[in-house]
């Protein structure tokens, strides 16, 4: 398998996630436009098979909340990343970070509920996000528990 060296991880996944922000704008940008052509969009893809004008502002709603949801857990993962690039891993600072892209994951899945009543492939997505931030909590618990023991033993003489 492919091995990149971790600095160069590093800086690819920087550069990601600099990617993902400004498709974030584009994507807030472009809502308004996009929820417009939902609302045409007569193929039965929706519940009532027609988007009506409340269900159309519902979307943005949701859909905005969303989007800021995935701006928030970007930030995180870049400020992440520039504490892995400073050696700073095992830190509470860490562990916060890792929740709060958990708690960002969460909080898009509220949105992709909320759009699911409208758009019912969101529900789909509702429950991705929802196993993505378990997953994240899992990897929270797994470096909470490390920072835990490293704190332990630089107590240790």
């Amino acid at each position: 398998m492919l091995k990149i060296p971790s600095k160069i991880s590093i800086l690819l996944s920087c550069a990601l996630c600099v990617i993902l922000f400004i498709g974030c704008i584009v994507a807030a940008v472009m809502l308004p436009w996009v929820s417009e052509l939902l609302e045409y969009e007569r193929n039965g893809f929706f519940i009532n098979g027609i988007i009506t004008e409340g269900q159309r502002t519902s979307v943005m709603t949701f859909g905005y909340i969303g989007i800021a949801a995935i701006a928030l857990a970007v930030g995180m993962l870049f400020a992440l990343l520039i504490r892995v690039k400073g050696g700073r891993v095992f830190t509470d600072k860490s562990v916060a970070l890792i929740r709060g892209v958990s708690w960002a994951c969460y909080l898009l899945a509220l949105s992709f509920i909320g759009i699911g009543f409208t758009y019912n492939v969101s529900f789909a997505a509702a429950f991705l996000a929802v196993f993505l931030g378990l997953c994240l909590r899992v990897v929270k618990n797994v470096l909470e528990e490390a920072c835990r023991i490293k704190n332990e033993n630089d107590l240790t003489v």
